[in-house]
C-alpha cells in the first residue's frame, strides 16, 4: 500500500510541477521493488518475526509519509492517513511501547510538515485537529492490535499445550496397545524409545532390565553407538542402578570419569525407573547435548510413561512364561506331549510336501516302576531328568525332544534317515548308562534300570504323524519284548531288533 501511495504521490507532485520531489518518490518506489525482486532474502528477513530492524523500517516508513505528504500539500495532504501503517505495524510487529514511539513519532513529523509547509490559511484550523487525531486514534489502534496479538499468543500457546499433552497421551495409548495386542519385547521397547525421544528431543536412548543377580542387561537402543558396543560410550550403569534403587529419576553428574582417567563432557542423560506394583524391572535412559534442566512437565510424563511400558513389559514377559508352561515339561524341561506331537504333525506335513526324510523315536525308561517303588518317586524324577539332559545336550539344532508320559519321551528327527536314526538311538543308550551312573543314588539302587527305543520313519514323506507315532510305538513294545535296553527299528511295519547296548 505504501508503495502504491508513493507512486501515486509522486505522480501527482510532478503534474503540480514538483518534478524532482515527484521523480524522487518514483524512483526511491521502484528502486525498492527492483531490490525486492532482484534480492528476495531482503523481503523475508523483513518479513520474519524476529527480524532486529522492525523499529527502524517503521521509522523509515515514517519518513517516507512525511515526505509524501509533504510534496501533495503539507498540512491540506490527505496521505497524512498513511501515518497510521508504520504505526500499527510497530504494535504488532514489537510491542505496545514501540507502538506508541511511532505514533508520537509521527504526530511529531506531521507537527513539522504543518509548520515548514502550511500550504494554505486553513492551517491554524485544521492542522491541530489532525494532529490530535492521528495521536488519539494511533493509541486507540495500538491498544486493539496489542489486544489483539495477546489473544493470538494466548492461543498459540494453549493450542501448543493441547497438541504436547495429545502427542503424549497417545505416546502412552502406543505402549499399553503393543502389550495388549500381543506385541513382542523389542516392539514394546522400539515404540517406548521412539516416544520418548521424540518428546524430549533426545538423539540417544538406551532400554535395560534388571537382571535375577542384580544387575542389568541392555535390550534396546536409539542412536548412534560405538561398533561393537551393546550401548553408547556415555551410558551409565551406575547411575541406571541408583535410579532403580531409588524408584525415581535420576539426573547425570556433571563430569563422568571415562578410560584413561579423563572425563566427559556434561550433557544430559536422564535415566527413568521401569516400576511395577511388584517392584522395579529396569531403566529407561535418554541422553541429550543440552544441560538444561528437565522441565517438570516432561519429567512427569516421561515417568507416566515408563510406568505404562514397565506394565506393558511385565505383560509380555508373564505371557512368554504362560507360554512357555504351557508347551513345556516342568520336570524336563522339554516340550510336553501337546507341544511335541504338534510338532511332529508339522514336521510330517513339511516332509510328505517336500518329499524329505523323517524319523521318529519312541523312547522308554526299563523298570523306572521298580525303582520308584523301592526307593520313591523323587529317584525316580532323577532317573528321568537324566535321561532329559541327555536329549537335551545330544540332538541337534533342528531336533526336537520332548515328554508324552510319566517315563515316555519321543524325538522327532527331520531329514533322518531309519539307519543315522537307529545309530542315534545306541549312542543314546549309551550315554543314558553313563548318565544313571553319575547320579549319586546310583550305587544304592538294587534296579536294573535301561532304556529301550523305537524307531520309525516316514521313507521320504510317505506316512503321516499318527501312522508314524504307531510304527514307534510297536518298534518299541519290540524292544521291550525281546530283553529291553535295546532299539528296535520298524520302517516297513515290522520291528527290528537291532545291536543291543551291554548294561
Amino acid at each position: 500500500m505504501l508503495l502504491t501511495a508513493t507512486v501515486s504521490a509522486g505522480l501527482s507532485a510532478i503534474l503540480r510541477g514538483q518534478v524532482w520531489a515527484g521523480s524522487a518518490l518514483v524512483f526511491g518506489a521502484g528502486t525498492y521493488l527492483a531490490l525486492t525482486a532482484l534480492v528476495p532474502s531482503i523481503a523475508r528477513a523483513a518479513d520474519q518475526e524476529d527480524c532486529p530492524h522492525h523499529m527502524a523500517l517503521a521509522v523509515v516508513d515514517l519518513l517516507i509519509i512525511t515526505a509524501i505528504v509533504w510534496v501533495t500539500g503539507g498540512a491540506h495532504s490527505e496521505y497524512y492517513l498513511l501515518y497510521y501503517g508504520p504505526v500499527v505495524y510497530a504494535a504488532v510487529r514489537l510491542q505496545v511501547r514501540d507502538g506508541i514511539a511511532a505514533g508520537v513519532l509521527a504526530a511529531a513529523l506531521y507537527v513539522f510538515v504543518v509548520i515548514a509547509n502550511p500550504g494554505g490559511s486553513l492551517v491554524i484550523t485544521t492542522a491541530p485537529l489532525r494532529v490530535l487525531g492521528v495521536l488519539v486514534s494511533a493509541a486507540i489502534m495500538v491498544v486493539f492490535f496489542a489486544l489483539l496479538k495477546r489473544e493470538a499468543h494466548a492461543y498459540e500457546s494453549l493450542r501448543e499445550y493441547l497438541h504436547h499433552s495429545l502427542r503424549r497421551v497417545t505416546a502412552v495409548y502406543d505402549v499399553a496397545h503393543a502389550a495388549n495386542v500381543g506385541a513382542d519385547l523389542g516392539a514394546v521397547f522400539s515404540i517406548l524409545l521412539s516416544q520418548a525421544a521424540h518428546a524430549t528431543g533426545a538423539d540417544r536412548g538406551v532400554i535395560a532390565l534388571l537382571e535375577g543377580d542384580g544387575q542389568i542387561t541392555v535390550k534396546a537402543v536409539f542412536g548412534p553407538k560405538p561398533e561393537g558396543a551393546e550401548a553408547p560410550a556415555d551410558w551409565d550403569p551406575p547411575l541406571a542402578l541408583e535410579a532403580i534403587a531409588s524408584r525415581a529419576t535420576v539426573g547425570p553428574a556433571e563430569h563422568r570419569p571415562v578410560a584413561g582417567g579423563a572425563t566427559a563432557a556434561p550433557g544430559r542423560f536422564v535415566y527413568v525407573p521401569l516400576l511395577t506394583p511388584g517392584g522395579p524391572i529396569g531403566v529407561l535412559a535418554l541422553y541429550s547435548g543440552s544441560s538444561r534442566k528437565l522441565p517438570r512437565a516432561l519429567a512427569e510424563f516421561l515417568e507416566t510413561l515408563c510406568a505404562e511400558a514397565a506394565t506393558a513389559v511385565e505383560n509380555v514377559q508373564l505371557r512368554a512364561q504362560l507360554n512357555r508352561l504351557a508347551s513345556t515339561d516342568h520336570l524336563t524341561g522339554l516340550a510336553n506331549r501337546r507341544e511335541i506331537e504338534h510338532h511332529l504333525a508339522l514336521e510330517a506335513d513339511r516332509a510328505s510336501r517336500y518329499q524329505r526324510p523323517l524319523a521318529v523315536m519312541m523312547l522308554d525308561i526299563d523298570d523306572l516302576k521298580h525303582a520308584n517303588d523301592c526307593y520313591g518317586h523323587a529317584v525316580g524324577d532323577q532317573v528321568i531328568c537324566a535321561l532329559g539332559r541327555v536329549l537335551a545336550s545330544r540332538l541337534r539344532t533342528s531336533d526336537r525332544a520332548g515328554r508324552v508320559g510319566g517315563d515316555e519321551f519321543l524325538v522327532v528327527l527331520p531329514e533322518t534317515s531309519s539307519e543315522a536314526a537307529a545309530c542315534a538311538a545306541n549312542r543314546m543308550i549309551e550315554e543314558f548308562r553313563l548318565e544313571l551312573q553319575s547320579l549319586r543314588s546310583w550305587q544304592e539302587m538294587k534296579a536294573s534300570l535301561g532304556l529301550s527305543v523305537g524307531i520309525a520313519s516316514g521313507g521320504n514323506g510317505l506316512l503321516r504323524s499318527g501312522q508314524l507315532l504307531a510304527r514307534a510305538d510297536q518298534a518299541l513294545y519290540e524292544a521291550k519284548r525281546t530283553g529291553k535296553n535295546r532299539a528296535c527299528l520298524s520302517p516297513t511295519g515290522q520291528a527290528q531288533p537291532l545291536a543291543v547296548s551291554s548294561r
